[in-house]
């Protein structure tokens, strides 16, 4: 299990955006409804292991209850605006 996303307390926003993160960092095109555990990649390999995929499913189901749609997919578009700005100031060096 990677340990990046082990223990994560989607109660809060934080380790929601800790998870966002994760995802990003792994280059997978995601959404909060997908099934992590048939996730496949594009080359169409598994993107996860069957203990990852089930804990990502575990806390996006987790945060659908504890968060509105409406900040969850804001909370999401933050980190992705993030992710895509850090990417360019990278290759702009």
């Amino acid at each position: 299990m990677n340990k990046e996303i082990k223990n994560l307390n989607l109660m809060n926003t934080t380790d929601l955006r800790k998870l966002i993160k994760f995802l990003l960092e792994k280059r997978v095109n995601f959404h909060p409804d997908d099934d992590y555990l048939t996730f496949i990649k594009g080359n169409g390999k598994r993107a996860f292991s069957y203990a990852v995929g089930s804990k990502i499913n575990e806390y996006f189901s987790l945060a659908k209850k504890v968060f509105t749609d409406e900040h969850l997919y804001k909370i999401i578009r933050q980190e992705l605006r993030k992710f895509n700005l850090k990417e360019l100031e990278e290759a702009n060096k």
